[in-house]
């Protein structure tokens, strides 16, 4: 999982129970842990193992996420890629409950910032942006496929200060939005697997 501006903010392998930034960027920040954060096999051809944020097929059960407290290094608000690879695991008692992949967003005092996610209605990728942490300026990509359950799936978004894009597998999916109002400097924490509170809980990475 890794998240750049022109400044390269932070790069997190989740490896091995490893939680700490990679991106060479020398911000070294480590992720606290919330829940019982599990380790699975990682993608296809690697031998590296994943963070499971699994939420036991019941979304009433204790949010399992990675995140560290706001700051300004996480504080990006012009153009940014968001990336990682999930693994979205289908969810019997929820078949529509949606996988917040990461975001930097609270809906409480207008924290508002981005989330990339798997819509769980429709199995899109999205990426949201509020420019002023309201729901009401906000910004909206989806893709037009599907991030596909049940197997590893490279999911990107990008901010570029003109347009709001998304990619499947490293190939742009879906229209571009267009968009120059930027991203609100929230005190949201940065997480992944959760956004605002459980309801919203990624089911499987």
């Amino acid at each position: 999982m890794a998240l750049f501006d022109a400044n390269n903010v932070v790069r997190y392998k989740l490896s091995g129970g490893v939680w700490t930034d990679d991106g060479g960027a020398g911000n070294g920040y480590t992720l606290s842990v919330n829940g019982a954060v599990g380790q699975i096999a990682g993608h296809s051809g690697e031998s590296n193992t994943a963070a499971e944020l699994v939420v036991n097929d019941d979304i009433s059960d204790a949010p399992k996420n990675l995140y560290r407290a706001d700051n300004a290094s996480l504080s990006v608000t012009g153009a940014m890629t968001i990336a990682g690879w999930v693994y979205a695991k289908a969810s019997t008692t929820y078949p529509t409950q949606g996988s917040c992949i990461a975001s930097k967003s609270m809906n409480t005092s207008n924290q508002r910032g981005f989330i990339l996610y798997r819509d769980g209605t429709d199995g899109k990728l999205k990426l949201y942006i509020s420019s002023d942490g309201t729901s009401t300026s906000v910004v909206t990509a989806s893709s037009t496929g599907t991030v596909a359950q049940g197997q590893w799936v490279h999911c990107c978004g990008v901010y570029d200060g003109t347009d709001v894009r998304v990619y499947i597998n490293g190939t742009q999916d879906g229209t571009p939005a267009a968009w120059t109002a930027g991203i609100k400097d929230n005190t949201a924490a940065f997480r992944i697997g959760l956004y605002n509170s459980v309801d919203a809980a990624v089911y499987g990475y």
